[in-house]
């Protein structure tokens, strides 16, 4: 950040509003980018493309002349390409079937596409020039009919390197890497969140480069003489021996050789693409460099050029002013400036910021109590079919209905009853069967109780029988009882497919959560910055507000901030996620910390506000809770 003052104090000169000096300083941030992935893309070819039968050409000239082409041709255009998309917001998806409708109707995705695979065609290009000397893959083989026969190892090497290039860019377009990741502080080296972000996604990448050249070569060998086949009547020239070939022309060696060339591209494009995003993301503070920086703040406020950097960046200088007590004097330049006529709309500075602050909360209020759908349709969802005054009766309740109603008996209790039944009856025509004789003397019974089963001895036999059917898990073993008795290979096999299908199903879950945010919650990181900034402000003002101008939007901007709250609340409950609550957590912060800091400045001095009734007991709360 040093290293833009002295270009800024000369700038400030030149450039009064906010966009000119942001731009400037966006313009050195690309420059010190392009010379940074310059030298890791050399060190990347350099180390890729080495053979160890020729240790000397390191440093030979040579190297160095290709290096710079492979640049130019391999990694500035995608550089170019982000800087030129890059945004402040993602774009909210609700579903990823409308997420790839999207993209497959948007230019933009085309053209990424495009440079993506131009991009690795060159590096392909340049690491065989700077290889061939050494491993013997060089881009022709000719032979004596055919001078400009291609060598195939080049082409196979050459279209596994185009097949990185287009998954490289599809991983761009879904993943929506243009989108810048804002840092949440002023002031924070963005070398060191480039190291851990680079380092985070480093595995990400490595894995996919790894299974893209794997299908690519299982599918290369698999359909090469098929596909040359077909190549064969407009390409002869060029691939007339490949079909001559033994397949072990893909050697061991070449597949290595592919390894390493991919490697080289993924992370040569994907360090200079995140080297761009985190500096770019780097807050600065622009306005002290400025003739007059108060109007120069609010200039940035209410920017709508730069995509949405202005805002981002004068609304993150704002909190930082508000927070910081070594910007006391900037403080009081907002409130004592009661006459600033800069703005679009001719108020006075904290007019302006007070009111571009709760325009800005109250637009993604109103998104995020929708959760991000239209205002039509989330009403008529909301408030679903009218309800009429007139409401028919029944004749009879539901109570009613229920206590002179037969009760229901289960299948179970009917089959029970039908066999001791039906052994009652057995026994009683037996018994009026039987001779006289046997119903003399002592025998009470025809059938004695020591030969005969009773009726519950059957009922409990029958009971038995008829829960193991409902309950087959009593006749199946268990998981637990297979898995032990398996091979332990196969055991191993099964809990590592296991862990993997849970692991895909919880980041499908979590894909779901964090779309579901990013739909109600587009603006999450400037919300977070505004909210700081307005709060701050607002509790500074008690000692540093000379001429009371802050003291009548306190009622409105504490209706609005407890509203918001409220609403969040009610978001994260709906969801109760933890992805969700970490995804929130910057907005929840702010408007906790901020809130607190409103409630324990004033004090006793909030009652002489007033307020609406549901914004009083909100307020209460917080104050019985601060107390």
């Amino acid at each position: 950040m040093s290293g833009h003052a002295s270009g800024m104090r000369t700038a400030s000169k030149s450039f009064n509003s906010y966009d000119a000096l942001l731009q400037f300083v966006l313009q050195r941030r690309a420059l010190n980018t392009t010379v940074q992935s310059l030298g890791v893309t050399t060190i990347l070819l350099i180390s890729a493309s080495y053979a160890r039968d020729s240790p000397g050409w390191v440093f030979q000239l040579a190297t160095l002349f290709w290096c710079l082409p492979a640049f130019v041709a391999g990694v500035l255009p995608p550089l170019i390409l982000q800087n030129a998309l890059l945004g402040p917001s993602k774009a909210g998806y609700a579903t990823r079937m409308s997420q790839l409708r999207s993209l497959a109707t948007a230019p933009s995705t085309y053209i990424t596409a495009l440079v993506y695979v131009s991009s690795a065609a060159a590096m392909a290009l340049a690491f065989v020039f700077l290889s061939a000397p050494a491993t013997k893959i060089s881009v022709f083989k000719p032979t004596t009919l055919y001078p400009w026969h291609l060598n195939e190892r080049f082409v196979f090497l050459l279209g596994g390197n185009i097949l990185l290039g287009a998954v490289l860019a599809a991983r761009s377009v879904y993943m929506q890497t243009t989108v810048i990741p804002w840092q949440p502080a002023v002031g924070e080296k963005w070398w060191k969140t480039l190291i851990l972000h680079y380092f985070r996604f480093a595995a990400g990448v490595l894995k996919l480069t790894i299974i893209t050249m794997f299908i690519y070569t299982m599918s290369y060998l698999a359909l090469r003489k098929s596909l040359f086949r077909i190549g064969l009547f407009v390409f002869k020239p060029f691939v007339h021996n490949f079909l001559r070939s033994r397949l072990w022309v893909i050697t061991p060696y070449v597949c290595w050789r592919l390894v390493q060339c991919n490697l080289a591209t993924a992370f040569s494009i994907y360090f200079a693409e995140t080297c761009l995003t985190l500096s770019a993301s780097e807050h600065v503070m622009l306005t002290q460099f400025a003739s007059n920086p108060t109007n120069c703040l609010i200039d940035g406020i209410t920017s709508t050029a730069s995509r949405g950097y202005s805002r981002h960046f004068a609304f993150a200088e704002l909190s930082e002013i508000a927070q910081n007590p070594k910007f006391a004097a900037r403080r009081k330049d907002i409130f004592s400036d009661i006459r600033n006529t800069s703005s679009s709309s001719g108020k006075y500075a904290w007019g302006v910021i007070c009111r571009e602050t709760l325009l800005l909360l109250g637009k993604d209020h109103r998104t995020l109590a929708t959760r991000g759908k239209p205002q039509a349709l989330a009403t008529t969802a909301r408030t679903g079919a009218p309800i009429t005054q007139h409401v028919t009766m029944k004749s009879t309740s539901t109570l009613k209905q229920a206590e002179y109603a037969v009760p229901h008996r289960s299948t179970q209790d009917q089959m029970l009853d039908l066999a001791a039944s039906s052994l009652q009856s057995a026994e009683q025509v037996l018994a009026s069967r039987a001779p006289d004789i046997y119903n003399k003397g002592s025998v009470s019974l025809p059938i004695s109780s020591a030969h005969s089963p009773s009726t519950g001895g059957v009922r409990e036999a029958i009971v038995s029988v008829v829960d193991k059917a409902q309950h087959p898990s009593t006749l199946v073993p268990s998981w637990a009882t297979v898995q032990s008795q398996l091979p332990t290979v196969v055991r191993s096999v099964l809990d590592v497919i296991g862990d993997t299908i849970k692991s895909e199903y919880h980041g499908f879950v979590d894909e779901t959560i964090r779309r579901k945010v990013s739909v109600a919650l587009p603006n999450a990181a400037l919300d977070a910055l505004a909210i700081q900034a307005l709060c701050h402000l607002t509790a500074a003002s008690l000692l540093e507000d000379p001429y009371g101008v802050v003291q009548k939007d306190i009622p409105r901007i504490l209706e609005a901030l407890l509203l918001f709250k409220q609403t969040l609340a009610a978001f994260q409950q709906e969801l109760n996620d933890p992805v969700c609550d970490d995804l929130v957590e910057p907005i929840r912060h702010a408007l906790g910390t901020g809130l607190h800091t409103i409630v324990v400045t004033f004090s006793d001095r909030l009652s002489a506000f007033r307020f609406a009734p549901a914004t009083a007991r909100r307020l209460q709360e917080l104050i019985d809770h601060a107390g």
